[in-house]
């Protein structure tokens, strides 16, 4: 289900939720980190939320597993949410309508979806996670399909596209996730795959179709990539299907840890 949809679908209900919640739910699904309790036993790809020394919400993933009682930043990786509700920020403009949402005056779906398109933006920096909302095509490599502003959609039940330029990291990921906003219509075939080593030159690409499907995190293939070379991340998709089939996508994310 798209993260969008995980989303509405708690609005809907007229659940409270609070500012780092919207902004987890939006990354994450339907997956709220609570902060830290040293009662807890916690493993290897857990989440816990956090705040910096700057004050900034943050989320932190352990590193290794059966990590309890005093909270020991060794054990722990930031994935950081740059400057989320500074003055000017994406959040800060739209307070006004999470305040609404979360006193349970929310419009139509189609409003709110909307609206929330705009919470998280290609502006904004993230420390492990790739994210394309296709507001422009400078990076985006239409093999088959046409480009409309905000998605890009299937030309006679076919779609095929991938990124020019992969997405550098400063570390070697382990784990992947992959969430999306997709439309279809009629029965279509979904290929995707992944590389972590896009900027080498011959990048090693694996089947990530299981992710498309399940929002879990996935471990990612052993492969071997060239000295001196950061890794980097690229996508590539094939939708397959009659002239009558439809697709659209609109938001496309991966996760890695």
């Amino acid at each position: 289900m798209a993260v969008k949809f995980n989303l509405v679908e708690k609005l809907v209900r007229r659940d409270m939720i609070s500012q780092e919640q919207l902004v987890t739910s939006t990354i994450f699904g339907t997956i709220f980190p609570d902060f830290y309790d040293e009662t807890k036993i916690y493993n290897k790809g857990d989440l816990i939320l956090s705040i910096d020394e700057n004050g900034n919400y943050v989320i932190l993933v352990c590193l290794k597993d059966n990590v309890t009682g005093p909270f020991d930043p060794k054990y722990w990786a930031k994935v950081s949410f740059a400057d989320l509700f500074k003055d000017g920020s994406i959040l800060a403009q739209n307070n006004a309508y999470i305040r609404s949402i979360q006193e349970g005056m929310a419009d139509d779906t189609a409003t709110l979806v909307f609206h929330l398109a705009g919470l998280l933006d290609n502006a904004m920096e993230f420390n492990q996670i790739f994210r394309e909302n296709f507001k422009n095509d400078d990076n985006l490599n239409l093999i088959t399909g046409v480009y409309n502003m905000g998605s890009i959609e299937t030309v006679d039940g076919v779609l095929e596209f991938q990124f020019h330029e992969p997405k550098a990291m400063e570390l070697a990921p382990k784990k992947y996730k992959l969430k999306h906003y997709i439309e279809l219509m009629g029965v279509v075939g979904i290929e995707c795959q992944i590389t972590f080593n896009g900027l080498d030159e011959n990048p090693f690409w694996f089947n990530a179709n299981d992710a498309v499907l399940d929002g879990s995190f996935f471990e990612i293939p052993e492969f071997e990539k060239e000295d001196d070379i950061p890794y980097a991340l690229n996508i590539r998709i094939r939708c397959n299907g009659d002239p009558e089939t439809f697709v659209k996508i609109s938001d496309l994310m991966v996760v890695f840890i």
